[in-house]
């Protein structure tokens, strides 16, 4: 029977009980003088080399040092087995650019929908981040991934980063800003819309929609033509109906009739009298301005001084001509009245044609005072027309002295 080998016997016996023993007479030498801890370790390398060359399949005594040697060298001996991993097949690969739906971004839009159920369950409960707008994106490189998936990152072929974007689409602003010129323009004729100007910078650069535009209607919200106006878009696309109010500011630029001197009332306007100015229209309230071949050949009803811009209420057709159309007997029939058996001259007129007076009305104990333009001369009692500056409607009343008239028949 064989003598078993042990580390621990004495080198100086120069007999080794294993048969491969003596060539490695050198490796024994160094394992001696070793520390202890690395002693160790060395011998039990030095067994199971030396177990292995010999084929031994047991050892003869089972001391501690043979069991470690021996259970060394069955676990080197015994054949390996494949170990578990996370992966039990080949990597699922993630795309660098993906499109979603919602708001709210979790893992499972890494995979595609053919990836195990399980790992995209899984992958659902983590959520990657959030992109509230439309055409929104979020961007995250493999680091964040590998730190949002944890264990689950290993199932995956991460690209170093991911580009995520949220489906949508955009509605432009020339399309909104075409309708609003066609409203702005309903029942204009081409010289004043070619003075119309729409100011849009109020609008944005583009509207933003959940999915592809379908159609879209645009609605005035005030009846104003010109200054601020309010218009609805309802825009119909597949993510369902967006509503969006906007504001434009809507003006006309005017080629006005401007006084270059000081003209009285009554004066006929000459295009020497007149020079033309560009003005910016913001309000269609109050008394338009007249353009510069509205005003020539008409009379101005009061006095004017250089730089005036005029309106339609300060110059009138109708005084010019009565100014300058002689007064008949059948007019005026108290200005032409038999006076010491001759028709009264019209320097005995208290008031001439284009002066302005006070009409009166009574009624009762109410007293009323109008103020009003003469059309035609009397002497004090004549019955004359007058205008009425108020309203520009004509009227009748009777010449109570000077610059006054009473309320007659109308």
């Amino acid at each position: 029977m064989q003598r078993a080998w042990h580390p621990d016997h004495h080198r100086s016996s120069g007999r080794f009980a294993h048969p491969v023993a003596a060539p490695h007479r050198g490796l024994t030498d160094l394992v001696l003088r070793s520390p202890s801890w690395l002693r160790w370790a060395r011998r039990l390398a030095l067994a199971s080399v030396l177990a292995l060359a010999a084929g031994r399949s047991q050892p003869a005594v089972a001391t501690p040092s043979a069991t470690l040697t021996n259970a060394w060298s069955a676990a080197i001996a015994r054949p390996t087995s494949p170990q578990p991993t996370t992966t039990a097949g080949p990597l699922i690969p993630v795309r660098p650019a993906i499109l979603v739906e919602g708001g709210r971004v979790d893992a499972s839009v890494l995979v595609p929908e053919t990836a195990p159920a399980d790992l995209r369950q899984a992958l659902a409960r983590i959520t990657l981040g959030q992109i509230p707008q439309p055409l929104g994106q979020l961007s995250l490189d493999r680091r964040d991934l590998e730190r949002c998936l944890g264990p689950l990152a290993a199932s995956l072929a991460l690209p170093n980063r991911v580009q995520i974007r949220r489906r949508g689409d955009l509605l432009s602003v020339q399309d909104v800003l075409d309708r609003i010129h066609q409203i702005c323009r309903q029942g204009l004729t081409d010289s004043e819309a070619a003075e119309l100007t729409i100011d849009a910078s109020r609008l944005p650069r583009s509207f933003v929609l959940p999915g592809p535009l379908q159609s879209f209607e645009l609605e005035p919200m005030s009846s104003n033509r010109l200054g601020l106006r309010l218009f609805t878009i309802t825009a119909q696309c597949d993510g369902g109906v967006v509503r969006q109010i906007v504001q434009v500011d809507v003006a006309r630029q005017i080629k006005a009739a401007r006084l270059k001197r000081l003209a009285r009332r009554g004066e006929t306007l000459t295009a020497a009298d007149l020079e033309e100015a560009t003005v910016t229209q913001r309000t269609d309230s109050g008394t338009p301005l007249l353009r510069f071949a509205e005003a020539v050949g008409r009379c101005l009803t009061t006095y004017k001084s250089p730089g005036t811009l005029l309106r339609a209420g300060d110059v009138s057709l109708e005084a010019c001509q009565s100014a300058n159309a002689p007064t008949t007997p059948s007019s005026n029939p108290a200005a032409t009245a038999p006076r010491n058996g001759r028709a009264p001259a019209a320097a005995a007129w208290v008031i001439k044609p284009g002066d302005q007076v006070e009409f009166f009305v009574q009624s009762g104990g109410l007293s009323l005072k109008v103020p009003a333009k003469a059309l035609e001369g009397g002497a004090i009692g004549a019955s004359i027309r007058l205008l009425n500056l108020q309203n520009n409607r004509q009227i009748i009343g009777t010449v109570t002295g000077e610059g006054k008239v009473e309320y007659g028949l109308n």
